[in-house]
């Protein structure tokens, strides 16, 4: 198994030729595992690095995830809108579910709890037609966001 050292230098050298395939692949490795690390900062700048190379859905992805952690809303909403753009070109009808859950997440963190029922009645719509291992977990989280906004009222 390489080292984390080797993964960033065969990321630098994929990165200073200018090979998309050996930036998306390594770049979104690396972001997982940051991800898993709570290594947030480090994997936004990989994400800014690796999309002046390429454009993938999952680098979108990782971007959003790290913005949001950061507090940054905006440009996770950014993020996770483009993935949801290519996820759907591509007919990634699980990726676009999860990508439309994490968009809900915002909504929901930012008070617009309409919006964010929206986006998850499509995502359970969705998890349910690809038999996503999320539907219950999705379903759950709808059910609780249509009773916060009940109690809103």
């Amino acid at each position: 198994m390489a080292t984390e050292a080797e993964f960033l230098e065969v990321f630098r050298l994929g990165e200073a030729a200018g090979d998309a395939e050996v930036v998306r692949v390594v770049g979104d490795r690396l972001a997982g595992v940051w991800l898993g690390w709570s290594r947030v900062r480090e994997v936004q700048n990989l994400a800014a690095r690796s999309l002046a190379v390429q454009t993938s859905a999952t680098t979108l992805m990782c971007g959003g995830l790290a913005s949001h952690r950061l507090g940054d809303r905006g440009a996770a909403l950014l993020f996770y809108e483009e993935a949801l753009a290519i996820r759907r070109e591509v007919g990634d009808r699980a990726g676009e579910a999860v990508t439309r859950y994490n968009i809900a997440m915002i909504h929901r963190d930012a008070g617009r709890l309409a919006e964010a029922v929206q986006e998850l009645e499509i995502t359970v719509a969705l998890d349910r037609a690809v038999q996503h291992p999320d539907l219950e977990a999705d379903t759950a989280i709808l059910e609780k966001v249509r009773a916060e906004i009940t109690a809103a009222e």
